[in-house]
Parts: structure tokens; sequence; C-alpha cells
């Protein structure tokens, strides 16, 4: 497993079955990879079954574990778990807003951007009608048709 700076976190082996949890530090984009150690020839038609469970912010926390550790009683276990919900939360409405901004700016880049092609185009109208007027003009006095 390694993190969003690609430094290796956790690197295991296990035989036929295994079981393992870690706590990241760093937000972001983590990866992991999972490989055999037999190769399709000799592996002889096992199966292999992959169950994944990723608990993020307070859902990684085992309560029960906190609970033991620092001995708290169960009103106080509640309570941290309810201030992590709510730090969750909060971060979670941070993570939106800076989103909102982000998309905000650029929809209005690109409000600008349109209305910067329109007067663009306009002007291009504008000046192509004057010279083909002009044009016509001096092609009908060329010719005394006026």
């Amino acid at each position: 497993m390694t993190d969003p700076q690609n430094t290796a976190m956790l690197t295991r082996s296990f035989e036929k079955e295994g079981k393992f949890a870690f706590t990241s530090q760093i937000g972001g984009e983590h990866k992991v990879c999972f490989s055999l150690n037999a190769s399709r020839w000799t592996a002889g038609g096992t199966k292999l079954r992959l169950d994944l469970k990723f608990d993020v912010g307070e859902m990684g926390i085992d309560y029960g574990e906190v609970a033991k550790k620092e001995h708290l009683s169960e009103l106080e276990v509640e309570v941290r778990r309810l201030n992590d919900k709510l730090k969750d939360i909060m971060k979670e409405q941070n993570y939106q807003r800076e989103r909102e901004v982000a998309f905000r700016n650029a929809s209005e880049l690109t409000n600008s951007r349109v209305a910067t092609w329109s007067v663009i185009q306009v002007l291009v109208m504008a000046v192509s009608s004057f010279f083909g007027v002009n044009a016509l003009r001096s092609f009908f006095q060329s010719k005394k048709l006026q």
C-alpha cells in the first residue's frame, strides 16, 4: 500500500488467509496492490476471494478499543464519537466550500470568455458588413447605376 507521495506504507504477505488494518495520517489517493505468488499454471484451479472494507474518518475508529485503553464510560465514548462525527462533517463542509469556490471561478471564467467571444463576433460582423456595403457602393458608382 502506498500513500499519495508514493511512499510504501504497508507490505504484507499472507499464506491462505489474512487480515490487516492501517491508519493513514495523510489524506489523498492511496494505492493498494494485490498479487498471487502462484502463476496461472501452478495455481491448479485455486479460487481467490478478496474482500475489501475501507473505513474512513470517524468510521475507522474502534471506540471499544478507545474505551478500554483510556478507561472511558459509555457516555464519554458517545461524546467522543459525536465529536468525531462533528469534525468529519466540518471537514466535508470545508471541502464542499472549496469545490464550490473552484466551480464558481471556472463558471465565471467561462462566462467572461463567452461574452468576449460574442463581442468579437459582433465586431467582425459589423466590420465585414461595413466593407461589404462600401464594396457594393463603389461597384455601383463605377457602373454609374446610382
